[in-house]
C-alpha cells in the first residue's frame, strides 16, 4: 500500500476514534464511557474473567454475585471472545478503571480495521472508498446508540465470518476452501461468545441467506457445489461451532429453563415500526430534534429503538444497492437485509412476522430488543458505499464526494454520555475499606444505600466491584436477568417501610439458600456517608430490623 493511501486509512482511523470516544480522549481519560451502570457491569465481566485468567478466581461462571446463586455469568452476556483483548490490555499493566476505555477504543479500531481489509479484498476498490464504508461501519448510528451495552460493540468477527464465506466460493484450491468454511464457523462462534445477540443474528443471517441463495440459480449452483464438494469439511464446520458453543449454551439452556423466556409482549416493545428506520434518538447530532415530535414521545424502550442511519445516507444505500445489484456479494447482503427488515418490523396494523420466529425459532424467545438487528444491517451499508463513492471518483466530481462524505459522518454523531473515573473508583474504594472492617465476621455481604441519589442498580454494581476487590461474595447483583426467588433489587432505601421489605427479602433469600444470617452482613451507606451493619432477621421471626450492631 502507498504511503498516502497509509496516511488516508491512518486519518479514517483517527475519525472514528474522535466520533465513537470523543468524551475519553478530550479529558485525557478521565471520562469513561457510558454510563455507572451497563458500562461498569461489562466492565466488572471484564475484569473478572482476567481475574479468572491469571487464577485469582476459582470459577470462571461463578462471578460471587447474587450469592451464593450458581453461574450467574450466564445470566447475561459473557465477552468471552473478546476477554483475550482485554487480558492484553491488562497484562500490560494499565489501571483497572482505565482498561476498560481502551479496550472499547481498541474494539471500534478492530471493527474498522477489518472492515477496511475486508472491502479492499472483496471490493477491489480504493483505501479512500473502502475507507469511508470501514468507518461508516464502526461509528454508525445505531451502533453509537448502543455504546452503553458494549457487548454490542465489537462486531468484526461478523465481518470475517462473512468474509470466510465469500473465500469458500472464490477460493482457487481445495485447501484453501476447506480453511474457509472452517474459519466462517470458528469466528461466527467467536462472535455468539462475544455477544449473544450478535452471534445469534449472524447466525440467523446465514440461514436466511441460505433460503435466498437456493432461490436464485446464480447462487444456487456454487452453494450445492460447495455442499456436495465439501460435505464432511460443512459438517466438521458445523461441529466446530456446537463444540465451541455448547458450554456456553447450556448454561444459557438452563437459565431459560428456570426463568423462563420474556413474554413476547415484552419484546414486542422492540420491534421498529417504519418510522423508526429514521429515528436516531435526542442525542443525535442532526435528528436529535425529532424525539420531542408527538409520535416519537409515548415510544417503550426508546433507548433500543435508536435505529436509523440518517436520511441522506439512507437514500445513498437504497441508490447503491440497486444501482450495483450485479455484483453477487453486495446482492446477496441486499436480499438478506431485505428479509432481516420485513421479518422484524411492525407494519400498519400490527403486522409483524417475528411472533411466528419467537415461537419456533431456536433462540429467538431469548431476543429482548429485536431492533438491535440494525447492527448487522451496517455490513450492507458498509460495502454499498465504497461502489459509490469510486463512481464519484470516477465522474471527477471530487466536491460532492467530499460534501457527501461530510454528511454521512454528521448524521452518526452523537453526544455521547460518559462518567468520571476517579469519582467511581473512590465509591468502590470507599465500600472495600468499609467491608474489610467486618471481614472477621462476614462471610459475604449485601450492601444497601439509605436515600441515594442515583438509580438502585449503580449501588449494585458498587457492591460487586467492591466484591471483586475484597474476594467476599455479595448478595447484590445486576444483570440481563436475576435468579430465580431474589427480590433484592431496590437496594436504595427511602424510608422505614423500604428497609423492612429489604429486611424480609434478604431474610428470606438467607433461608432459601442456607445462608447463616449470623455471617451474612448488611452493610448499609447512611446520609452521613457512613457505613454500619444492620442485622439480618432471623429466618423464621421475620422481626423488626434491630440496629446497629
Amino acid at each position: 500500500m502507498k504511503r498516502s493511501s497509509v496516511l488516508i486509512v491512518i486519518g479514517f482511523l483517527v475519525l472514528v476514534l474522535l466520533i465513537a470516544h470523543y468524551p475519553a480522549l478530550f479529558s485525557g481519560f478521565q471520562e469513561i464511557q457510558h454510563d455507572e451502570i451497563d458500562s461498569r457491569l461489562n466492565h466488572f465481566i471484564l475484569e473478572h474473567g482476567y481475574q479468572w485468567l491469571i487464577g485469582k478466581r476459582e470459577s470462571y461462571w461463578n462471578g460471587n454475585y447474587f450469592y451464593p446463586a450458581q453461574g450467574t455469568l450466564a445470566l447475561g452476556d459473557t465477552l468471552l471472545g473478546v476477554l483475550p483483548f482485554y487480558a492484553l490490555i491488562r497484562i500490560l499493566g494499565i489501571p483497572v478503571d482505565l482498561s476498560f476505555q481502551l479496550w472499547l477504543m481498541f474494539m471500534s479500531a478492530l471493527n474498522f480495521l477489518v472492515a477496511f481489509v475486508v472491502l479492499q479484498k472483496v471490493t477491489s476498490k480504493s483505501p479512500l472508498a473502502c475507507s469511508i464504508g470501514a468507518a461508516f461501519f464502526a461509528v454508525a448510528s445505531p451502533r453509537l446508540s448502543q455504546m452503553g451495552h458494549a457487548q454490542l460493540i465489537p462486531h468484526f468477527y461478523t465481518v470475517l465470518c462473512l468474509y470466510c464465506i465469500y473465500l469458500s466460493f472464490t477460493a482457487r484450491s481445495h485447501l484453501r476452501t476447506r480453511t474457509a468454511i472452517l474459519g466462517a464457523a470458528f469466528f461466527a462462534a467467536l462472535q455468539f461468545l462475544s455477544s449473544p445477540y450478535l452471534g445469534w443474528f449472524l447466525l440467523f443471517s446465514i440461514a436466511l441467506g441460505t433460503l435466498i441463495a437456493l432461490c436464485n440459480s446464480a447462487t444456487r449452483i456454487p452453494l450445492l457445489g460447495i455442499l456436495s464438494t465439501y460435505p464432511i469439511t460443512v459438517i466438521g464446520a458445523g461441529i466446530l461451532t456446537l463444540s465451541m458453543l455448547y458450554p456456553v449454551v447450556a448454561l444459557y439452556k438452563a437459565v431459560a429453563g428456570e426463568l423462563g423466556y420474556r413474554p413476547f409482549q415484552e419484546v414486542a416493545f422492540t420491534l421498529p415500526s417504519l418510522k423508526l428506520w429514521i429515528y436516531q434518538g435526542p442525542t443525535s447530532l442532526l435528528y436529535g430534534s425529532l424525539s420531542s415530535l408527538k409520535t416519537f414521545q409515548t415510544l417503550l424502550m426508546e433507548h433500543e429503538l435508536r435505529i436509523g442511519f440518517g436520511l441522506v445516507t439512507s437514500l445513498l444505500a437504497l441508490y447503491g444497492f440497486y444501482s450495483f445489484r450485479s455484483f453477487v456479494p453486495l446482492r446477496m447482503l441486499t436480499l438478506t437485509g431485505i428479509g432481516i427488515f420485513v421479518v422484524i418490523t411492525d407494519f400498519p396494523g400490527s403486522l409483524y412476522l417475528w411472533d411466528y420466529l419467537y415461537l419456533y425459532v431456536p433462540g429467538a424467545g431469548a431476543i429482548r430488543a429485536v431492533a438491535r438487528f440494525a447492527l448487522l444491517l451496517t455490513i450492507p451499508v458498509a460495502m454499498v458505499l465504497p461502489f459509490i463513492v469510486e463512481r464519484i471518483l470516477q465522474n471527477g466530481r471530487r466536491l460532492l464526494l467530499a460534501l457527501l462524505t461530510t454528511i454521512i459522518f454528521l448524521e452518526q454523531i452523537h453526544t455521547l454520555y460518559h462518567y468520571n473515573r476517579a469519582r467511581a473508583r473512590m465509591n468502590v474504594e470507599f465500600l472495600v475499606t468499609n467491608t474489610e472492617k467486618y471481614e472477621e465476621i462476614c462471610k459475604a455481604f449485601y450492601f444497601s444505600q439509605l436515600k441515594g441519589r442515583f438509580r438502585p442498580e449503580q449501588y449494585q454494581v458498587d457492591a460487586m466491584w467492591t466484591s471483586l476487590v475484597t474476594g467476599m461474595p455479595t448478595v447484590n447483583g445486576y444483570s440481563g436477568n436475576t435468579p430465580k426467588g431474589w427480590k433484592l433489587a431496590a437496594n436504595s432505601i427511602s424510608s422505614e417501610e423500604q428497609e423492612s421489605q429489604t429486611a424480609l427479602a434478604l431474610s428470606d433469600w438467607a433461608k432459601n439458600h442456607h445462608l447463616d444470617a449470623n455471617t451474612l452482613c448488611w452493610l448499609q451507606k447512611d446520609l452521613k456517608q457512613e457505613v454500619e451493619r444492620i442485622r439480618v432477621p432471623e429466618p423464621l421471626s421475620h422481626s423488626q430490623v434491630d440496629r446497629p450492631l
